[in-house]
Protein backbone atom coordinates (compact mmCIF):
# COMPACT_ATOMS: atom_id res chain seq x y z
CA UNK A 1 0.00 0.00 0.00
CA UNK A 2 1.00 3.62 -0.57
CA UNK A 3 0.15 6.51 1.72
CA UNK A 4 -2.43 8.59 -0.15
CA UNK A 5 -2.80 11.69 2.05
CA UNK A 6 -2.80 13.15 5.55
CA UNK A 7 -6.26 14.44 6.50
CA UNK A 8 -6.81 17.28 8.95
CA UNK A 9 -10.33 17.83 10.28
CA UNK A 10 -10.95 21.48 11.09
CA UNK A 11 -13.53 24.21 11.47
CA UNK A 12 -11.11 26.68 9.85
CA UNK A 13 -10.84 25.27 6.31
CA UNK A 14 -10.12 28.61 4.60
CA UNK A 15 -7.42 29.58 7.13
CA UNK A 16 -5.78 26.16 6.85
CA UNK A 17 -5.78 26.29 3.03
CA UNK A 18 -4.33 29.82 3.07
CA UNK A 19 -1.59 28.72 5.47
CA UNK A 20 -0.49 25.62 3.57
CA UNK A 21 -0.86 27.30 0.16
CA UNK A 22 0.36 30.85 0.77
CA UNK A 23 2.82 30.36 3.64
CA UNK A 24 4.17 26.83 3.17
CA UNK A 25 4.08 26.83 -0.66
CA UNK A 26 1.76 23.85 -1.22
CA UNK A 27 -0.37 23.74 -4.36
CA UNK A 28 -4.17 23.46 -4.17
CA UNK A 29 -5.16 20.48 -6.35
CA UNK A 30 -8.76 19.79 -5.19
CA UNK A 31 -11.28 22.43 -4.16
CA UNK A 32 -14.68 21.03 -3.20
CA UNK A 33 -17.07 22.28 -0.50
CA UNK A 34 -15.68 21.02 2.82
CA UNK A 35 -12.78 19.17 1.14
CA UNK A 36 -9.51 20.62 -0.11
CA UNK A 37 -6.31 18.86 -1.16
CA UNK A 38 -2.88 20.46 -1.38
CA UNK A 39 0.19 18.93 -3.00
CA UNK A 40 3.10 19.10 -0.57
CA UNK A 41 6.23 17.73 -2.22
CA UNK A 42 5.59 13.99 -2.66
CA UNK A 43 2.53 14.00 -0.38
CA UNK A 44 -0.97 15.41 -0.16
CA UNK A 45 -2.50 17.32 2.74
CA UNK A 46 -6.30 17.09 2.80
CA UNK A 47 -8.34 19.65 4.73
CA UNK A 48 -11.79 18.39 5.75
CA UNK A 49 -14.45 20.65 7.27
CA UNK A 50 -16.31 19.62 10.40
CA UNK A 51 -13.81 18.93 13.16
CA UNK A 52 -15.00 16.59 15.88
CA UNK A 53 -12.83 18.32 18.48
CA UNK A 54 -9.66 20.36 18.84
CA UNK A 55 -6.23 18.97 17.93
CA UNK A 56 -4.40 17.32 20.81
CA UNK A 57 -1.10 15.63 21.66
CA UNK A 58 -2.19 12.57 19.65
CA UNK A 59 -2.91 14.50 16.46
CA UNK A 60 -0.48 13.91 13.58
CA UNK A 61 2.42 16.29 13.02
CA UNK A 62 3.73 16.78 9.51
CA UNK A 63 7.33 17.72 8.78
CA UNK A 64 8.61 19.96 5.98
CA UNK A 65 12.21 19.66 4.79
CA UNK A 66 14.18 22.83 4.17
CA UNK A 67 17.89 23.53 3.79
CA UNK A 68 18.08 26.59 6.06
CA UNK A 69 15.91 26.00 9.13
CA UNK A 70 16.86 29.25 10.95
CA UNK A 71 16.01 31.36 7.88
CA UNK A 72 12.70 29.54 7.30
CA UNK A 73 11.79 29.90 11.00
CA UNK A 74 12.46 33.65 10.77
CA UNK A 75 10.30 33.92 7.63
CA UNK A 76 7.41 32.06 9.30
CA UNK A 77 7.61 34.22 12.44
CA UNK A 78 7.60 37.34 10.24
CA UNK A 79 4.32 36.06 8.72
CA UNK A 80 2.80 35.74 12.20
CA UNK A 81 3.14 31.97 12.54
CA UNK A 82 3.65 30.64 16.09
CA UNK A 83 7.05 28.91 16.17
CA UNK A 84 8.85 27.16 19.01
CA UNK A 85 12.56 27.22 19.85
CA UNK A 86 15.16 26.39 17.21
CA UNK A 87 17.20 23.26 17.81
CA UNK A 88 20.49 23.33 15.90
CA UNK A 89 23.04 20.63 15.35
CA UNK A 90 23.67 17.95 12.76
CA UNK A 91 19.88 17.87 12.53
CA UNK A 92 18.21 21.26 12.91
CA UNK A 93 14.48 21.59 13.49
CA UNK A 94 11.72 23.77 14.85
CA UNK A 95 8.07 23.11 15.59
CA UNK A 96 5.19 25.44 14.78
CA UNK A 97 1.39 25.55 14.97
CA UNK A 98 -0.91 26.01 11.97
CA UNK A 99 -4.17 28.02 12.04
CA UNK A 100 -6.17 24.89 12.93
CA UNK A 101 -4.00 24.24 16.00
CA UNK A 102 -2.09 21.32 14.49
CA UNK A 103 1.65 21.01 15.07
CA UNK A 104 4.06 20.99 12.15
CA UNK A 105 7.83 20.84 11.97
CA UNK A 106 10.53 22.26 9.72
CA UNK A 107 13.77 20.30 9.58
CA UNK A 108 16.90 19.85 7.50
CA UNK A 109 16.30 16.08 7.56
Amino acid sequence: MDLARIIYFTDTVDDMVAFYRDVMGCVLIADEPGWKELKAGQGIIAIHGGAKGPPNAYSPKIAFKCDDVPAMRAQLIAKGIEMGPLWEGEISFCDGVDPGGYAFSISNR
